[in-house]
C-alpha cells in the first residue's frame, strides 16, 4: 500500500495579521515543522506553499513543495493531489494545527483503509484526513475558498475522536496563547 501526505501551507492567513503566522514560533519551532514532520513520515510527500519564506523551512524538515499563489484550502488541495500523484491512501495536514501527534496520524491510518477517515470534535469533522485511492480525482477537481469538507458530509467517512487539545488550530494571533510550551492546549480567557 503506498501511503502518501500533503500538507496545506498556501493559505492568506488574512486573520492572523501581517506576519507569516507558519513561521511564528510554536515550541522553539516555526509553526509549520510540527505539522511537517508528521507529512515527513510519509513515503510520498507533499507541501503545497504560497510563501518563499515558508518554503525552506518546510524543505529542511524533508518534505518537497510546491509553490502556487496564496488561495483557498479547495485550490491547495486540488494542486497538492494532482502533484503527488497516485497514491491508496492520502492523508491531509494542515500548516496551523501545531499539537497533532504520530499516535493522532496512526489512529487514522488504523481505519478502514476503504473509507475516508477524519478527526472529529464536539460533532464537527476536521483534518487530518485520510482520503482512499478512489477519491483523488474528486481532490483534484475542487477550486476556491472550500476544502474536501462537503465531499466528506456526503460520504459518512469514519471519525476519530481525538484529544481536543491536539486539534486546535491557529487562525489568529491570540489563539497562540492556547498553546503552552509542552503542547498543552489552554482554553483563551
Amino acid at each position: 500500500m503506498i501511503l502518501g501526505a500533503v500538507l496545506l501551507a498556501a493559505g492568506a492567513s488574512r486573520r492572523f495579521g501581517a506576519e507569516d503566522k507558519l513561521l511564528t514560533p510554536v515550541r522553539g519551532v516555526p509553526m509549520v515543522c510540527h505539522a511537517a514532520r508528521l507529512v515527513a513520515r510519509f513515503p510520498k510527500r507533499l507541501a503545497v506553499v504560497s510563501s518563499d519564506a515558508v518554503r525552506p523551512v518546510i524543505e529542511a524538515e524533508g518534505v518537497s513543495t510546491h509553490r502556487i499563489p496564496a488561495g483557498g484550502q479547495g485550490d491547495s488541495l486540488a494542486a497538492a493531489v494532482s502533484r503527488l500523484g497516485a497514491v491508496d491512501r492520502l492523508a491531509v495536514f494542515l500548516g496551523d494545527m501545531p499539537d497533532l501527534t504520530a499516535g493522532d496520524v496512526d489512529r487514522l491510518l488504523a481505519t478502514d483503509p476503504s473509507r475516508p477517515a477524519c478527526a472529529v470534535l464536539d460533532g464537527v469533522m476536521m483534518p487530518p484526513v485520510i482520503f482512499p485511492r478512489a477519491w483523488l480525482s474528486d481532490l483534484t477537481a475542487l477550486t476556491g475558498d472550500r476544502g474536501a469538507g462537503a465531499l466528506l458530509r456526503a460520504a459518512s467517512p469514519t471519525l476519530v475522536s481525538l484529544p481536543p487539545s491536539r486539534l486546535h488550530d491557529v487562525d489568529r494571533p491570540e489563539d497562540l496563547k492556547a498553546i503552552q510550551s509542552d503542547g498543552a492546549f489552554v482554553s483563551p480567557s
